[in-house]
């Protein structure tokens, strides 16, 4: 006992707050890694250390056979013990608070970084109950792992050395399989397969321990089967199925999905068989069964938690992959396109349209017309002028290219005779000069006397 004044406290107890403080830095640093809030473990410790002494509590009280009565003594937590999976079931339900209220980032993640954290704090609770006369088993004629007894003079099997060690592995597995989980994982979801992990190791353990205690927790008093054990062996089993499934290839199990269900089916009968054994006889080699059978579900649970790490990886490679082809499938396509595609309606501005732009067509033995400077850039105002000046330059040009071709008469030629009928016309040649009487003036400057020109053409004919 540890005494500071009047107030004396259990090495116990020292052990066990102390176990669960370097617990908790733990986890805070495991959540570190992750590159996640440190603030959500405190907020979840918060919630889950009150509720698992609760449910611990409840269950030590129910099953633990004890002579407690009153409320009182149900609080007084000095006297008797605490149900572990109550208090496992109280820290889960922290964390569920954390993420459901307290926006906590990810449930799996989180539960990964208490469950190591709370691996290391049931290796020290485990050797700390050195302190107190629980977790001793059956008289035994070795020294290795034993207490001796000074009242009856005898050597008693201390289970809690045995619980330590293992709770020690299950510590270190848990450990190893986070850190792998990390490197491998490179910032991709797989959270909660070290926490379904350690639920798997810690449940065959509690199988084989509690085989050897005096007093475990039963479903009565003086029954053969203990609380502990199935709720352990239910959870590995759990676990391990749920492992299967998820690793299974569309939704068919492989050979080794195959070979582990007769595994599995003869794991159980080894420990039923070394419980049912133990119940007659204390022989070690009782024990020594039991355990076989529970490392086949360990090395199971171990396998197939690594195939579904793996198998979370491929696919989120897989999905990365696609990820970054699609990425490059958008960049591929031409500037051009995408500032088509991209470019808003709103910026052709109504109030300023640009003119379009008219392309030149090349015509043969057509002049050039250099536009004037008050053509090139016409205004508002001088464009229907502009038009209509074009129009007239056009037509006129059109009635003298017409005029050149028509045979020039002179009004003065003298009249032919009938009896010259059958000698030629005298034709006047088309670049003949023309004189000053027969040259015509523009049309835009005098009318031009189409009727005249018609009645000259059809005497020429005649």
């Amino acid at each position: 006992m540890l005494i500071i004044g009047s107030l004396e406290i259990s090495w116990f107890a020292v052990f066990t707050a102390f176990a669960c403080i370097i617990g908790v830095c733990i986890a805070c640093l495991l959540r570190h890694f992750q590159h996640k809030y440190i603030s959500d473990i405190f907020t979840c410790v918060t919630f889950g250390i009150p509720l698992g002494l609760l449910f611990g509590r409840i269950l030590y009280i129910v099953f633990s056979g004890s002579s407690l009565t009153g409320l009182l003594q149900y609080l007084n937590i000095a006297n008797g013990g605490f149900g572990l999976y109550g208090v496992i079931l109280g820290v889960f339900l922290g964390a569920v608070v954390a993420v459901r209220f307290f926006d906590a980032d990810g449930l799996g993640s989180l539960l990964d970084c208490l469950a190591v954290g709370g691996a290391f704090a049931i290796t020290v609770g485990r050797f700390a109950t050195g302190f107190t006369p629980a977790e001793i088993g059956y008289e035994v004629d070795f020294k290795l792992f034993a207490v001796y007894d000074n009242a009856q003079g005898i050597y008693n099997l201390a289970i809690y050395q045995l619980d330590g060690i293992y709770e020690a592995i299950i510590f270190v597995i848990c450990s190893w399989f986070f850190i792998k989980c990390i490197r491998k994982a490179k910032g991709e979801n797989i959270g909660g397969k070290t926490a379904l992990l350690m639920l798997a190791l810690h449940g065959t353990n509690t199988v084989v321990m509690d085989s050897m205690r005096a007093d475990p927790l039963k479903l009565s008093v003086n029954e053969f089967i203990k609380i502990s054990q199935i709720i352990g062996i239910l959870c590995c089993v759990a676990v391990l199925v749920y492992l299967m499934v998820l690793t299974a290839r569309k939704d068919k199990f492989g050979k080794f999905h195959w070979l582990s269900i007769p595994m599995i089916i003869v794991a159980i009968v080894l420990g039923v068989f070394g419980e049912w054994r133990v119940g007659s006889s204390n022989y070690i080699s009782n024990h020594v069964i039991m355990l076989a059978g529970m490392l086949i579900l360990d090395w199971l649970t171990i396998e197939f938690a690594l195939m579904s790490v793996g198998l979370s990886l491929r696919k989120a490679a897989v999905a990365e992959t696609e990820t970054l082809e699609k990425k490059e499938a958008e960049e591929s396509v031409s500037p051009a396109e995408n500032e088509l595609s991209a470019a808003p309606s709103e910026e052709i501005s109504a109030e300023e349209p640009e003119a379009p732009v008219e392309q030149p067509v090349e015509q043969q033995d057509a002049p050039s017309v250099t536009p004037t400077p008050s053509e090139e850039k016409p205004t508002a105002p001088e464009a229907s002028q502009n038009s209509q000046k074009k129009q007239s330059m056009e037509a006129e040009a059109v009635a003298q290219a017409f005029i050149k071709t028509i045979p020039v008469i002179s009004v003065n030629a003298p009249q032919i005779s009938p009896d010259a009928t059958n000698k030629a016309t005298p034709v006047q040649p088309e670049n003949a000069p023309a004189t000053k009487a027969d040259t015509l003036k523009p049309l835009g400057e005098q009318e031009l006397n189409l009727s005249k020109i018609i009645s000259e053409l059809d005497k020429a004919d005649k």
